[in-house]
């Protein structure tokens, strides 16, 4: 596949899967043996994978969004700066919901192979969302209890 359809692949994961909540978007873009390098439980692979990450994160932040800022296509290869942003009105990785929203900036690196996302690594701004959420002061502020 060209360029540009390896950034289409991946912009319909994070547009019709993330945004949409249409988790059958994995049988489609997603290998049978896709490893998402993110997660903590790497056991699960291929579209499983895939829709489990976008079923927990759905299910935490139900207006979740990522807006897709910018891609840069390179051989097998996709870069994407998104915007991710939500409220957190259930449960998140054991933090009970705040109410509060965030918007943090990410970078997505996905590999494909024959049309489909064989592999993903990111970098999350991890201590931002908790700051914004209400988990972890933010500097300057009050120092947890």
């Amino acid at each position: 596949m060209g360029l540009e359809e390896n950034k289409s692949v991946v912009r319909r994961g994070f547009e019709e899967g993330f945004n949409m909540g249409d988790f059958s978007i994995a049988e489609e873009v997603v290998s049978a043996d896709y490893t998402n390098h993110e997660a903590t439980d790497r056991s699960v692979r291929g579209p499983e994978a895939a829709k489990e990450t976008m079923s927990w994160l759905r299910h935490s932040f139900p207006d979740l969004h990522f807006a897709v800022d910018e891609m840069i296509a390179e051989e097998n290869q996709v870069w994407a700066l998104v915007r991710m942003s939500g409220t957190h009105d259930n449960e998140f990785a054991g933090i009970p919901p705040t109410g509060n929203s965030f918007e943090v900036k990410q970078i997505h690196r996905f590999r494909l192979a024959d049309g489909k996302i064989t592999d993903h690594w990111a970098v999350r701004d991890d201590l931002g969302m908790m700051q914004q959420l209400g988990v972890i002061p933010a500097p300057g502020g009050p120092a947890a209890a």
